[in-house]
């Protein structure tokens, strides 16, 4: 444990000969990977830094050049406790890690098999590179090239802070994983991205701030999105660049047998690319930039009109639009009713002896008559409300 020593063999003989290894404060040299296959032991140590500021870990394993300190395959059941690892860390990890370390020029953990819970990663490549029927809880990814890169099935990914990476969690060929109440913040690239052999995904209560390019990418098929926020973040430090966030809240290149639902979405446009949604798609309760996108009320104009006489509000797409989603091209709606309002009276579309007609064109030209049926001059208040708001056929980008 003096930093130079090679400890190897010892480690070794210890695993061979117990169920439990202890390695007090100190750090232990490796100079091969020692493996754990067909065991089921515990190597637990004096502690590890967790990302505090000015504390030192206690216990170090110090993995051999360019290769792990250890690889454990399933169905072996290690447990590995309160250790840091300067190098690469775990080869396979089938089993527990709890409280350690992983300070990697690569990788943290290649693959995991099992659990692994208040864990903190700084690795230069992959904190997480695989891992299938696994949970990831409370970790800290801090700095990492690619926080988690999940490859395998059934994973869930759990109230985890995930910041300062180029990119958060990235899904290739990975399906029914849940990812879940995780803070994805400042990665340089994006939060999530899924590519198109990614199915059945729940991404869910969320919280996603800085992520710099987008939020989520990538083809989005069978998956959930549900109850996320895609928030703007006050500057709270005096330092201008905690507002940064991007432009763009999502670059979806798919979107099929898929859910975007009850998330609160804050970004100057949400989608860059024109996608076609499949017929069993569902977007609604979503909240863009402080709109409700499944009921917007939208103000057409004032109408006065005088006695027995017809009058007209109009309105044109490119006025509307920007009372409704801020958005460069709008979107696709749904006019639901429209809504007159005299005075404290409303009068609405159905059954309504005020509106004589009603025309509008697909980009929501439109042209009411109204008709005042009453012995006095009167003004009318009209309004439009929308609903069923398809936010992503239109191109934002062109």
């Amino acid at each position: 444990g003096d930093g130079t020593t090679d400890d190897t063999a010892k480690i070794t003989l210890a695993i061979n000969n117990a169920s439990n290894v202890y390695l007090p404060t100190g750090s232990y040299k490796l100079s091969t990977k020692i493996d754990l296959t067909g065991k089921s032991v515990t190597i637990y140590g004096d502690g590890a830094k967790l990302g505090r500021a000015n504390y030192s870990p206690k216990t170090v394993i110090i993995s051999p050049d360019s290769d792990y300190a250890f690889k454990t395959t399933f169905p072996s059941n290690c447990y590995f406790k309160r250790l840091s690892f300067s190098g690469n860390g775990i080869d396979e990890m089938a089993g527990t890690c709890e409280e350690c370390d992983f300070i990697s020029t690569d990788r943290g953990i290649y693959y995991v098999r099992g659990r692994v819970t208040t864990c903190y990663f700084k690795c230069d490549n992959y904190g997480i590179y695989q891992a299938v029927d696994s949970t990831i809880s409370n970790c800290i990814f801090d700095e990492c090239g690619t926080a988690i890169s999940l490859h395998g099935n059934d994973n869930r990914i759990i109230n985890n802070r995930i910041d300062w990476n180029n990119l958060g969690i990235e899904l290739t060929g990975a399906s029914y994983n849940t990812i879940e109440s995780n803070l994805f913040d400042r990665q340089t690239t994006y939060a999530i991205t899924l590519d198109n052999a990614s199915l059945y995904n729940n991404i869910t209560g969320n919280l996603f701030e800085r992520n710099l390019v987008n939020h989520i990418s990538g083809a989005i098929w069978n998956t959930t999105i549900n109850s996320n926020k895609f928030v703007k973040k006050p500057i709270t430090d005096g330092d201008p660049s905690s507002e940064q966030q991007p432009n763009t809240a999502f670059a979806f290149t798919e979107f099929r047998n898929s859910n975007l639902v009850g998330n609160e979405i804050y970004a100057e446009k949400v989608n860059d690319t024109g996608i076609d949604l499949s017929i069993t798609s569902t977007i609604k309760g979503n909240i863009v930039n402080g709109y409700d996108t499944d009921q917007i009320r939208v103000k057409i104009g004032d109408v006065t009109i005088a006695a027995g006489a017809d009058g007209n509000a109009q309105a044109t797409w490119s006025a509307l639009k920007s009372s409704i989603l801020i958005f460069a091209n709008g979107s696709h709606f749904k006019l639901k009713c429209l809504e007159i309002i005299q005075g404290s009276n409303y009068v609405w579309y159905n059954g309504s002896n005020v509106i004589k007609n009603v025309v509008y064109d697909k980009y929501y030209n439109i042209n009411i008559t109204l008709h005042n049926g009453t012995a006095d001059s009167a003004t009318y208040n009209v309004y439009a409300i929308f609903d069923t708001i398809n936010i992503f056929r239109i191109n934002f980008g062109s």
